[in-house]
């Protein structure tokens, strides 16, 4: 859905602007992603509404645009009634998977007339939680089509960065702004959904009784999946540092500075979201379930409350300390502030950080700033550790 949605309309926008295309051209394609996107459609037909004639010579026409969505939706859940009758099918004959690999035809194939010789057991060295977590692969079974999809992914990436190029904009501050606040929103995405599965996972599997009737202890298990979490959800805020490896160490187009401030920004989102996915995925018995309350509360607390906020300053006229300081604890606004004064800018560490509500700030209380925002994290995260500790041994079955 993102790509169909966000990533084709930034390319199609950006190919028109580096290739020139003919303006007949450039209408069609917008009258296609306006009968196509959802959130295209929505914008197009708002502006028409408050600004007549705002489309010029686009056309939009709602009966065709239901008719495709209609016919869209329709054959992606016939393709879904396929997948799950296959499945029920094979599931109910026993078989593991829709279409075993090939290694593993031929596994099972040979397993009653091998000869070799079985694994050998691997020693767990330290905690068993953490060893295990170590350990587990951070690809499942399909690797190839995860190293596809990353590839393309990748070089869609690069394919922005090159269009961007020749429009001579990489050293604009709106483009690193918009890279970096998108990176960031990706990484918070990844780190509300994974860490907020790993309990409910193996008591969906029903296999979180057999850990809890171990020898280990509350803090012993807790501290594994945290451990576990983390590991899995930093792959994600790769994009974000490479981002800012490349323009600051390559290109000097951000000051290296950034990498230290926005170091301290992820580490507040990582704690704070893998110990309320903790909470929540001991609290809860569904990983659905789970998954959706995190994101509830990353979307409260960085989403709803700083919009709020902003309503009540525009009513009231005026602003307190408490919703500047709102805004401050706001990762997006801290790495949008942080990248909005640090690009193209050759001031040897003397900077000036404008935030929201609050003013100017020195480098020195901008740091002091993001160390007490961490820390308000760390502390709200371990109530919820604590409060999923109380929950671990709770309602198993």
């Amino acid at each position: 859905l993102g790509f169909i949605f966000a990533v084709i309309p930034v390319l199609v926008a950006l190919v028109c602007e580096v290739l020139d295309v003919d303006p007949s051209w450039e209408t069609t394609f917008v009258t296609i992603l306006v009968h196509t996107n959802p959130y295209i459609a929505m914008a197009a037909v708002t502006s028409e509404m408050s600004n007549p004639g705002s489309l010029g010579q686009v056309s939009f026409f709602w009966l065709l645009y239901c008719g495709i969505a209609l016919l869209a939706s329709t054959l992606v859940l016939f393709i879904s009634v396929l997948k799950v009758r296959k499945a029920a099918l094979i599931q109910a004959t026993g078989q593991l998977t829709i279409k075993p690999s090939r290694k593993r035809r031929e596994k099972d194939a040979t397993a009653t007339v091998s000869t070799k010789k079985t694994a050998k057991i691997r020693t767990v060295i330290g905690s068993p939680t953490i060893w295990k977590e170590l350990h587990t692969p951070l690809v499942g079974r399909r690797k190839k089509l995860t190293f596809v999809i990353i590839s393309i992914a990748l070089g869609i990436l690069f394919l922005t960065y090159w269009l961007i190029y020749l429009e001579d904009s990489l050293t604009a501050e709106e483009v690193h702004i918009s890279y970096t606040a998108i990176f960031t929103i990706l990484g918070i995405l990844v780190t509300a959904v994974i860490p907020a599965t790993c309990i409910t996972s193996e008591k969906e599997a029903r296999s979180w009784p057999l850990l809890l009737a171990t020898t280990l202890t509350d803090w012993q298990i807790l501290f594994g999946k945290f451990v576990g979490s983390v590991r899995r959800v930093l792959p994600a805020w790769l994009l974000l540092f490479g981002h800012l490896v490349l323009f600051s160490i390559a290109s000097n187009t951000i000051d290296i500075l950034a990498i230290p401030m926005i170091v301290l920004v992820t580490a507040s989102i990582i704690i704070f979201l893998v110990c309320s996915g903790l909470y929540f995925s001991a609290r809860f018995r569904h990983s659905t379930t789970a998954v959706v309350a995190n994101f509830s509360l990353a979307g409260t607390i960085w989403l709803l409350i700083p919009l709020l906020s902003s309503l009540v300053s525009g009513i009231w006229g005026g602003v307190n300390e408490g919703l500047a300081y709102i805004a401050i604890a706001n990762p997006i606004c801290q790495v949008v502030t942080i990248i909005d004064t640090l690009v193209d800018h050759y001031d040897l560490g003397c900077y000036t950080f404008y935030w929201p509500y609050l003013g100017s700030a020195s480098t020195i209380e901008t740091v002091y700033l993001l160390l007490v925002s961490m820390l308000f994290y760390v502390a709200i995260g371990l109530l919820f550790v604590l409060r999923a500790k109380g929950l671990l041994r709770r309602k198993i079955f």
